[in-house]
């Protein structure tokens, strides 16, 4: 096996927010390419209008160069482990829903410790 030379590791800050909706997209956009030159369809939640659309592109291809799934509303991040409410962790965040839930985590934490 090959050793990894660990004296050329990189810091993945800018993708730390991979949990959240839009994450994945800005991390792989923040590595590999620049924003103007690719088109995202994010998708936040899946619900059923959502299957319909994806069963379509059997025959017809989204116009997007990278789909970013999240199944759960919000990302991951508001996944079923999640111990506030999205509408909790919005009003915790100040009204910015795509970082909402990562201020609401943070404030339970703080809290226990």
């Amino acid at each position: 096996m090959e050793k990894a030379d660990l004296g050329k590791t990189e810091s993945f800050e800018d993708c730390r927010e991979f949990a959240l909706s839009g994450g994945v997209a800005s991390c792989v956009l923040s590595r590999y390419a620049k924003a103007d030159e690719v088109s995202v369809l994010p998708i936040n939640g899946i619900d059923k209008k959502m299957f319909r659309t994806m069963k379509i592109w059997d025959k017809r291809q989204p116009e997007a160069d990278l789909i970013e799934v999240m199944c759960c509303e919000g990302g991951c991040i508001n996944g079923p482990g999640v111990v506030v409410k999205p509408s909790v962790a919005l009003k915790l965040r100040g009204g910015n829903k795509a970082a909402a839930p990562v201020k609401a985590m943070r404030s339970i934490v703080g809290a226990r410790e």
